[in-house]
């Protein structure tokens, strides 16, 4: 197991000053938002991938996973979504996400995560017709994960067309391609009722990366930092190790932009005894 954290609390800073923040707190890799202003690919050329590569290795810090889910260059953090009922929006979503898994087989990282479809309309939808439109969106990105073999990974989340764990991993077989998996968000599943630690060992061979983060006993979805809210993190720790996890675990706590260093640091102080001297 390694420790990460992803850039979207830093939003306030640049890119390279996240990277030296973090690789200074002691994580082992980072995530990387492909968002403004951080890594937004119709933003980049070859000089800025290389330098992030460059100052990457220089830290000793292993990107890890390209959090493909926020465009808030051109919408907000769900929006253009995988469900759009406008086609345009949809192709947005399509476009952005082939751009992150070209740069991600460039950087050499593993992954790129996406969100599950979309917000739900307020009215006059149908589920399956949502399902199957975030199905048909999805497929043309597919081919291109598979081509240059990276894993694209759905994040369930609550309010999304995808919450649960049983609806996720049904949408994975349907789909049934080696390079679509789940990135498991301990809290977000916390927050639609599961335990997250009892989910680990049935659905570890759809599991390629984890975002941590803690939640308040109300379950409500706001990010907290680990220690902060009800998540058992003895528990699930066992459980990650009892399944032999040896992927990145990532923090991703993008509500303390105003103060991520201190967020980043605090996560860390109380994340370390579970990885038992390896950070």
């Amino acid at each position: 197991m390694k420790l990460s954290f992803s850039t979207n609390a830093f939003t306030k800073f640049s890119l390279a000053e996240t990277l030296d923040i973090v690789a200074g707190i002691g994580y082992q890799g980072v995530e990387i938002m492909a968002d403004r202003p951080h890594f937004w690919p119709p933003d980049l050329d070859e000089n800025q991938v290389g330098e992030l590569r460059r100052r990457a290795g220089e830290l000793n810090l292993a990107l890890c996973n390209i959090n493909g889910f926020m465009m808030k260059a051109v919408g907000d953090v769900h929006h253009p979504s995988w469900i759009e009922d406008d086609e345009s929006g949809r192709r947005m979503r399509v476009d952005h996400t082939r751009a992150c898994l070209g740069l991600a087989n460039v950087l050499k990282i593993p992954s790129v995560s996406t969100e599950p479809g979309g917000p739900m309309p307020e009215r006059g939808f149908e589920r399956g017709r949502l399902f199957a439109l975030f199905a048909s969106t999805i497929d043309q990105v597919i081919p291109v994960a598979e081509e240059l073999k990276v894993k694209l990974l759905i994040e369930p989340e609550p309010g999304l067309l995808l919450e649960g764990i049983d609806e996720t991993i049904s949408f994975l077989e349907d789909m049934d391609s080696p390079y679509l998996g789940l990135n498991f968000d301990a809290g977000h599943f916390f927050c639609v009722g599961d335990n997250p630690a009892s989910l680990l060992k049935p659905y570890r061979s759809f599991i390629q990366h984890i975002h941590l983060e803690d939640i308040a006993a109300s379950r409500e979805h706001r990010h907290l930092i680990p220690g902060r809210g009800a998540i058992d993190f003895h528990a699930f720790f066992d459980a990650l190790k009892a399944i032999d996890y040896s992927g990145f675990v990532t923090v991703e706590l993008y509500p303390y932009e105003e103060t991520p260093q201190e967020a980043a640091e605090e996560a860390f102080r109380f994340l370390e005894p579970f990885f038992e001297g390896t950070l």
